[in-house]
């Protein structure tokens, strides 16, 4: 099957706002054939603060860049995967969470992301997404026009038992 896809780079924005216009140009370059959207991890925000990630975050139902997407999806009848966007989690803590979006603007899928960006890059330099994210802990398959599809979340490319899991599952894509 030959379809039309479009990834759409976006880069860290502070708050919902700025992501979500940021987002919807992006969205709106698409061709009128493009099948699917792809945005990146965190698309919806984000901002390091020294080994602290803090992006902004809001239930699913409620989440400003999720309602945007949804409508566009709606509007353009192209189906979206949200690369992620923060969710509340337990004890203060948020979910690195992925969701596709269909082409009449309904949430299909939630992934919450398994495998945490935590990297010493030097004796100084540290990242740990695990201080203020919970790790999900499910595979998911979504059901798409474009095949089945492993939902996944950027950093998981780099475990690839997971990929091999997704695939003896059925994944297509």
């Amino acid at each position: 099957m030959e379809f039309k896809i479009a990834c759409l780079q976006t880069s860290p924005k502070p708050d919902f706002d700025s992501a979500i216009v940021e987002a919807l140009q992006l969205a709106r370059l698409a061709d009128a054939e493009t099948k699917m959207l792809f945005l990146t991890e965190y698309c919806s925000g984000i901002k390091v603060d020294g080994r602290k990630f803090l992006a902004p975050a809001a239930e699913p139902h409620e989440n400003p860049m999720l309602l945007a997407l949804q409508a566009h999806a709606k509007e353009n009848k192209v189906w979206i995967m949200a690369g992620s966007v923060a969710v509340p989690g337990s004890a203060g803590r948020i979910k690195n969470a992925g969701f596709v979006i269909n082409s009449k603007g309904e949430l299909v899928s939630r992934y919450d992301k398994i495998h945490l960006f935590d990297i010493q890059l030097s004796g100084d330099e540290v990242y740990r997404e695990s201080d203020s994210v919970e790790a999900g802990d499910q595979l998911i398959l979504v059901d798409s026009p474009l095949g089945l599809i492993g939902h996944t979340i950027c950093y998981d490319l780099r475990f690839p038992q997971m990929y091999r899991d997704l695939c003896q599952a059925g994944a297509e894509i």
